[in-house]
């Protein structure tokens, strides 16, 4: 580590002589850095001991210009000691800006982004998910990484994340991390929220992500077929714990829910509808959009399997990250090789379950809980299959 060099020292400027008396002056000096200016104190020159850089014994004063010049050396060596524990610039221009009261604090960005966790923390269930949270502190980790890596610091100004920093860390993420695109990207959006949030408060001037362009590939949705569904319903299973999170996984696969919805679905939810069957409504959790879905014989059926009255929620759920974990186990016992999770039997109600059987897209989309078409036409775009059936009677008619 480098030895900073700091020293403060106060002399005369006898150039600068005022109806016979001379300014005192103060000098601050760090490694090669300095800053001169006055203390607004003037004396005869034969009064200053140069030696010593206070006002000779017995001499117009001395008493309390010496004391004030002991007071202003505690305040610049207290001002330096502050900054440097703060990890700022005690630089000689910082140092008289904090003796003047006009010195503002260096926000550091581990320092912003835990304070936004903490308040995110405190909101989960109001606008929040634990889901969100979490991600965010795994961006939190990353950058900490970063860092320490890239720049040997624990923490880092605000101010130095600038273009180079973004596509640096976009770097860390896919070399050092083992990200693909989409996972690199979504750690800068939640870093650009904090950058966001730094230029409201007016803590930066600049803003690093305006030429840099967060490029967020589509991802392909997988889905289950209906011979897939069948397959998995049909195995016999002789664990109670998967055969529990099959019959949650496969609810999920009737009703398009989530996963944190389905798992906040409470018996409040179940409803007549305004076609006197069982529907369950809802607000979703992520967007808080409503949504409305009717049962399907078999998701009923589920619902009467696992209601209990003492539990307000429908079903026993486990965490997010088990139920997946557990899905793989039956994947690989029905001997389907795609990538399932939980969210797979949402994508499967959207495609297999709804669009594939002439449920209009605009139906799909409000059962669904999207905010925008556009969304829902993302599955809409991977069904070939539909394309060639609703195609079939044409081809006949044209075929001759």
């Amino acid at each position: 580590m480098t030895r900073t060099r700091f020293q403060v020292s106060f002399y005369l400027r006898r150039d600068r002589l005022k109806e016979g008396k001379a300014p005192i002056y103060m000098k601050i000096s760090s490694n090669k850095l300095s800053t001169r200016m006055t203390i607004n104190h003037y004396i005869n020159p034969e009064d200053w001991d140069v030696k010593r850089g206070y006002v000779k014994r017995g001499r117009p004063m001395h008493d309390i210009i010496n004391d004030y010049i002991d007071e202003l050396r505690m305040q610049i060596i207290d001002a330096h000691k502050r900054l440097l524990s703060e990890n700022e610039d005690a630089s000689p221009k910082n140092i008289i800006r904090m003796l003047q009261g006009v010195y503002d604090k260096e926000y550091t960005l581990l320092e912003v982004f835990q304070d936004h966790n903490d308040e995110m923390r405190s909101r989960i269930g109001v606008d929040f998910s634990e889901g969100s949270h979490k991600n965010y502190r795994l961006t939190f980790r990353h950058i900490k990484s970063f860092v320490k890596s890239q720049y040997n610091l624990d923490d880092i100004s605000l101010n130095k994340v600038d273009h180079k920093f973004l596509t640096d860390f976009d770097r860390y993420m896919r070399v050092e991390a083992g990200n693909a695109q989409n996972g690199s990207m979504k750690n800068l959006v939640r870093l650009k929220k904090i950058i966001k949030l730094a230029l409201d408060n007016d803590w930066i001037t600049k803003d690093p992500f305006r030429n840099f362009k967060i490029k967020i590939m589509k991802p392909s949705r997988v889905f289950l077929s209906y011979q897939e569904l069948e397959q998995i319903e049909e195995e016999t299973l002789t664990s109670q714990k998967l055969i529990r999170v099959r019959d949650i996984f496969l609810f999920m696969c009737y009703t398009g829910l989530a996963y944190v919805d389905m798992s906040n679905l409470t018996k409040d939810k179940i409803t007549r509808g305004i076609d006197g069957n069982l529907w369950i409504t809802g607000h979703r959790v992520k967007s808080k959009v409503r949504y409305a879905v009717p049962l399907l014989p078999k998701a009923s059926r589920l619902i009467e399997k696992y209601i209990d009255a003492d539990r307000e929620m429908v079903f026993p759920v486990m965490s997010n990250q088990k139920m997946n974990d557990h899905i793989k186990d039956i994947m690989k016992l029905c001997k389907v090789t795609k990538h399932v999770s939980c969210h797979t039997a949402r994508h499967t109600f959207a495609t297999t379950v709804t669009l594939l059987n002439g449920v209009p897209i605009e139906t799909v989309s409000r059962m669904l809980g999207h905010t925008d078409l556009k969304t829902t036409q993302i599955y809409a775009k991977v069904l070939d299959s539909k394309i060639s059936k609703d195609m079939e009677q044409i081809m006949k008619k044209f075929g001759t």
